[in-house]
């Protein structure tokens, strides 16, 4: 027989007994924040059409695509590669039972085709919170809030979640005279001249302002190229003016005050400015610090579906991972399957790469390999087990996770090891003496002491003990 070489594809992540109870401790104080500020559980397909998914996006998100392995089915599937289009599909399917406003989290594996890097994998895990028929600023004002909240759970370092308008971006494209569309040889569907500056000044963090203004001084590397800016040197120079007012002042109010005068001439720019005049006023009636949050004009967000404010959040001493929560208002989106608008805004948290981020700051929560708390030694006496079992069903009748040894060690020291390399907490010892008066003696192993149990009580004394063993 061959032996295959035991490989997992690039991109797909294993996750270890340990980092799988770290990751669910992470996940539900995320749950807790996100049921805090109203939002209710929803949970849609991995696989969907994949006209739905596509849209105009479809050439951008590199698909995952699927077959149901049926002729008869000629419809093309794909992997999804968020949750908001499915939200949207499921909106739309659901109009006359959805009561509207209407708050969803949402917790699940996505997929993509990008390149794989630093906290970016082909399938990852992201937990979304949207609220949906909601025009108000209130809204985006209170993702932004749940955003600082839930990351106040997960992290002590420094965060900051930074926002913008997609009506100031379209702002700035249209002073620029960045206009129509191109079709993307590469990808083969249609992209607005607009959004291939949206996605260079996204890049900032990453690659800095002269990566950026590579990105915008680019000519076409040949005459199939229909994706390069090519922007004139006062092109880029108002650019850089207009990237600059955020990182020269952290007072949000003057930043849009000096933006204003670069953006007089733009209807949309000017009405995004207003946008983000209000949400920053109800930001700070709730008392959300500005430490943890502030306007920063080059958030673009790389999805066309955006259409108002925008987010996202980085981690001091982790910026060049990326975002870790972003997302924004997404209003035309349902109207992909319904033609008619919905305001909606949301933000998601890309989990792995959290928790990439978190493991490599040393952040983890404490967490054992295993659920098992309490270990029943077995001295390899056959005529013990029939008490064996019976102590182990005493303790899982009172919802102790337990189990009785069945390694080869059956001397006291090597359990008492496996035990502790295990992060158990009890050993429970069936000693000849013990047994003969109904007990057991149990060890405890985090202070060493030990004390005599009767069998018949044993699980609800250790019930007590082990609440919060995890």
């Amino acid at each position: 027989m061959s032996i295959i070489k035991p490989e997992r594809p690039g991109g797909f992540n294993d996750y270890s007994p340990s980092e799988m109870f770290a990751r669910r401790i992470l996940a539900e104080r995320i749950r807790k924040v996100y049921e805090t500020f109203g939002f209710s559980p929803l949970e849609t397909p991995i696989i969907e059409f994949e006209m739905a998914l596509a849209g105009e996006e479809g050439s951008d998100m590199n698909l995952w695509r699927a077959s149901t392995g049926s002729v008869r089915d000629l419809s093309p599937l794909a992997l999804r590669f968020d949750h908001t289009v499915p939200l949207a599909r499921y909106v739309a399917a659901n109009l006359g039972q959805i009561k509207l406003p209407w708050r969803r989290w949402c917790l699940g594996p996505v997929f993509r085709g990008e390149s794989t890097g630093a906290g970016r994998y082909h399938q990852f895990y992201q937990y979304d919170a949207d609220i949906v028929g909601v025009s108000d600023l209130l809204a985006d004002a209170e993702i932004i809030w749940m955003m600082v909240s839930a990351m106040s759970e997960l992290t002590r370092r420094d965060f900051k979640v930074r926002w913008n308008s997609r009506k100031i971006i379209n702002g700035l494209a249209e002073v620029l005279g960045i206009t129509g569309s191109v079709i993307d040889n590469e990808g083969g569907g249609e992209v607005k001249r607009s959004m291939m500056l949206f996605r260079a000044i996204d890049k900032l963090e990453k690659i800095g302002w002269e990566g950026v203004k590579l990105l915008l001084e680019r000519a076409p590397d040949n005459m199939l190229d229909t994706t390069a800016l090519k922007l004139n040197s006062d092109q880029v120079g108002l650019v850089e003016k207009f990237l600059a007012i955020t990182t020269q002042t952290d007072d949000s109010m003057r930043a849009l005050d000096q933006l204003e005068a670069v953006l007089k001439v733009s209807a949309i720019g000017l009405e995004g400015i207003a946008d983000c005049r209000e949400v920053a006023n109800i930001l700070s009636t709730l008392g959300v610090s500005d430490t943890r949050q502030g306007l920063d004009f080059s958030v673009a967000r790389g999805f066309g579906y955006y259409t108002g404010i925008v987010f996202e959040t980085l981690i001091a001493g982790a910026e060049k991972v990326g975002s870790v929560y972003s997302g924004g208002r997404f209003d035309d989106l349902v109207a992909r399957f319904t033609g008619q608008s919905m305001p909606s805004t949301g933000a998601s948290i890309g989990f792995d790469r959290l928790f990439a981020v978190i493991k490599q700051l040393g952040e983890l929560p404490k967490v054992p390999s295993t659920p098992i708390v309490a270990l029943v030694m077995d001295f390899g006496n056959p005529k013990d087990l029939p008490v064996l079992l019976q102590i182990l069903s005493e303790l899982r009748s009172a919802q102790v996770p337990s189990e009785i040894y069945r390694g080869t060690d059956t001397n006291f020291k090597g359990q008492m090891r496996y035990a502790i390399q295990q992060g158990m907490r009890f050993l429970v010892i069936p000693g000849e003496k013990e047994l003969a008066e109904g007990c057991v003696a149990v060890k405890f192993l985090q202070n060493r002491t030990q004390r005599v149990i009767p069998i018949n009580i044993l699980g609800s004394a250790l019930s007590a003990l082990s609440l919060d063993a995890l």
